[in-house]
Formats: structure tokens, sequence, C-alpha cells
């Protein structure tokens, strides 16, 4: 929605520069919130983090004032040094911090959805194993999971395994002529287009 709208139907890359980066924060959105609403997560994980991020700046903050008014009354607390605590402060926001980055737990559902994406990222990976071999490759196959094996990092090891099974590429696909069309240099295309796409984004 947020390349099109307003642009019609066809649109290139330089019509979105400066622009495009101002609908990620609503795509990010939207994204936490399926993830919450189909039930992979009891809260949005940015939001648990952002809350223990926030409790540990409360923390180092308050242990360094306490520290340093410790240090201008001359006094200890619970018996030690002013400099101990700036210490036991910085530890303390630091662990808070780390635990920030763990605590969004998926719920069963979730943990079974990422099992799940798990084992479809290795059948990708492993299609032209021999212990698979027998699964039949067609181009549509290989047209219909390619999005998938890009998306998990896995689509080199998805497209050889469809090498000289596809003579042509997807019927959607408008660039460069493939007269000699190979799915790993097809691939290739696809990840410049990508990165160019990223680049948009920023």
């Amino acid at each position: 929605h947020g390349i099109f709208v307003g642009r019609g139907d066809a649109v290139e890359l330089s019509d979105l520069k400066n622009e495009f980066y101002q609908e990620l924060p609503g795509i990010r959105d939207r994204i936490f919130e399926a993830l919450v609403g189909h039930g992979y997560y009891a809260r949005r994980p940015d939001q648990v983090r952002t809350t223990y991020w926030i409790l540990a700046a409360i923390a180092g903050v308050a242990t360094f004032l306490a520290g340093v008014l410790a240090d201008k009354a001359g006094v200890d607390i619970l018996g030690a040094p002013p400099l101990t605590i700036f210490v036991a402060g910085a530890l303390s926001a630091a662990v808070v911090f780390a635990f920030g980055w763990v605590m969004p737990a998926r719920t069963a559902a979730g943990a079974q959805a990422l099992e799940g994406v798990l084992g479809f990222e290795e059948f990708l990976a492993r299609v032209e194993s021999d212990r698979i071999a027998r699964v039949k490759k067609t181009p549509e196959m290989f047209e219909k999971f390619l999005p998938f094996a890009m998306a998990l990092g896995v689509e080199q090891k998805w497209a050889r395994a469809f090498e000289g099974i596809c003579q042509k590429p997807p019927d959607w696909y408008r660039g460069s002529s493939l007269s000699d069309f190979r799915p790993r240099l097809f691939v290739d295309q696809l990840g410049g287009m990508s990165r160019s796409g990223r680049d948009v984004a920023q």
C-alpha cells in the first residue's frame, strides 16, 4: 500500500527515495500487532524491551545519584563506599538491559509457529539433498516458494536445486534479458533488487 498509493500501477525506486522510509514505522506496528493478534506473543516484543530498557535507565540514574549524594555527604550506603555503589549500579543496569533483549517470550503457539518455520527452512535448504530428492521439482514449485527462500536466506540453495529444471523466468518478471535462464543468476538479480529496495527504505 505504501509503495503504490497515489503513484499508479508502476513505481520506480527513484520515486520512493526519501519518502518510503516514512511508511516503515506503520509497517512495523502492523507486523507486531499481527504477531500478538495471532497469539504468537502475549505482548508486543518491542514494548517489552522498551519497558526493561527504561527500568535499566532508571536503575542506573538512581544509583548514580545515590552514589554522588553519598560521596558529597561523606557517608557509605549499606556499608559500601560510593565507588562500589557506582559499579553496582552500572552492573545492575546492564543486567536489566540485557534481560530486555530476551524477555519477549513467545507463547506456545508462537513456539510452535517458529518450529514450523525452521522446519520449512530446512526443507528449502536441503531440497537438493538425496534425502528429499524424491520431491518432484517443477518451475511452479520454484516460483511458489522462492519468496520464502529469500526471506529465510536460503535462496541460493533453493535455486541450485532447480538448475536444469527451470528454463525461463516467471511470467511476472520484467527486467534484463534472460534468454539463457539460470535460476541462480535469476536469484542474484532479485537479490540486487532487494538490496536497492533496502537502500530506498533507509
